[in-house]
């Protein structure tokens, strides 16, 4: 029995000879962040190894500490470039990359905007009809906006409310249209919407409600539960729409405004009823 347990067992100098001769060295992450940036920036690295090191950025991203290092090092603004690339792979990788480094990451978040990825993002959503693109694209855009106000009034002012309802209007098929609605709240757009509400910008707020007039029917639910944020802007816009009104009759834009809102609200009410005497 011990002459068994010996086989098994090895000494700490036995390890290290063995490690040795395997030419293994333990690195930490910044390290291996080190060599990757130097390797993907190398003009002579080939698609496959671009894409390796992408899975590698990806995998170490994770760590709150190791997103701002590649910030801090200039990896994000590289890989940035990259979300334009020619080889869809690596533009998709690249995305994926960005998703996970500003995920719950308000360091890495602000260091995207100023980096200038929103329109790059918007672009490529605007653009592409291949579903993958699509998919690794709203959950970049999805980890940049949640919980960042600035980056949500950026992505409206970037177009962003437009593609995200025109890839649903222009889905060809009903598969391609389910997929993408899936995509949407998986990433949970359709709970983010509702909550532009409160940028405050009238011209946000419009675009804001025809996007939820075209997606309600895909996100009844989640706007379901923003009924409260929506009685409150119809409270605030009444009360514009009245002064309007007395101020100047030919000038409709506050009425309009409450029209839409009051629209919708509508549509909440009968859904909700709908929804209630399903239950029963």
């Amino acid at each position: 029995m011990a002459k068994k347990e010996k086989q098994y067992f090895r000494s700490a100098d036995q390890l290290k000879q063995d490690l040795k001769e395997l030419d293994m060295t333990f690195k930490t992450d910044m390290e291996l962040l080190n060599e990757l940036i130097v390797k993907y920036n190398n003009e002579s690295i080939s698609t496959d190894e671009k894409l390796l090191v992408l899975e590698e950025f990806e995998l170490l991203v994770h760590q709150i500490d190791n997103a701002q290092y590649l910030v801090d090092s200039g990896g994000l603004e590289f890989i940035i470039r990259d979300l334009n690339h020619t080889d869809i792979r690596i533009s998709q990788e690249a995305a994926f990359v960005i998703g996970s480094a500003v995920q719950s990451n308000p360091q890495v978040q602000v260091a995207a905007m100023k980096a200038g990825v929103m329109p790059h993002l918007i672009q490529k959503l605007t653009l592409s009809s291949d579903t993958h693109i699509q998919n690794r694209f709203l959950y970049a855009l999805s980890t940049l906006i949640r919980h960042f106000p600035y980056a949500q009034q950026k992505m409206v002012e970037n177009g962003g409310l437009h593609t995200l309802t025109s890839l649903v209007t222009r889905s060809q098929t009903a598969k391609l249209k389910i997929d993408l609605i899936t995509q949407l709240k998986e990433q949970h757009f359709c709970d983010m919407i509702p909550t532009l509400l409160s940028l405050q910008e009238h011209d946000t707020c419009e675009k804001i409600l025809i996007a939820m007039e075209t997606l309600f029917s895909d996100c009844t639910e989640a706007f379901q539960l923003s009924r409260d944020e929506f009685r409150a802007s119809e409270e605030e816009y009444s009360t514009r729409a009245k002064e309007e009104e007395i101020e100047d009759d030919s000038d409709t834009y506050f009425r309009d405004f409450l029209g839409r809102i009051r629209n919708v609200l509508f549509q909440i009410e009968i859904n909700g009823e709908k929804f209630k005497r399903t239950e029963l």
